[in-house]
């Protein structure tokens, strides 16, 4: 990935991960993308009250909100946060273990988030 494009309306980034804060900065930092995001929460392994706590704190619209994961755990995590799931096929699970988590999108490229959020 070379980096983020903008789009015309804004676009609020948040990272939710479980894994170590340091190793997670110095990666976004690598891929350049550190600027993109809003707030970074880490050690987060119970995710939907998190993501539910973000929502709240920004007034963001559920409806307008998107979780990108890696997961079957995630995708229920976003369900019960009443928002949207983007799985990616290249993360810790199988694609064919993904497809059986019902998210809502399943993507195989980067690229193709930029439709989704649109």
């Amino acid at each position: 990935m070379t980096g983020v494009q903008t789009c015309a309306l804004p676009i609020y980034m948040y990272l939710v991960t479980a894994d170590n804060r340091d190793y997670v900065i110095v990666e976004i930092k690598n891929l350049g993308l550190y600027p993109y995001f809003k707030k970074i929460y880490t050690g987060a392994n119970y995710k939907t009250n998190l993501i539910k706590r973000i929502i709240f704190i920004n007034k963001l619209k559920t409806t307008e909100t998107v979780f990108v994961g890696d997961t079957s755990d995630e995708v229920r995590s976003g369900h019960r946060a009443g928002i949207r799931v983007v799985l990616i096929s290249w993360g810790l699970q199988t694609k064919s273990c993904l497809k059986e988590a019902q998210a809502d999108y399943l993507i195989d490229r980067i690229s193709e988030l930029k439709k989704i959020v649109k």
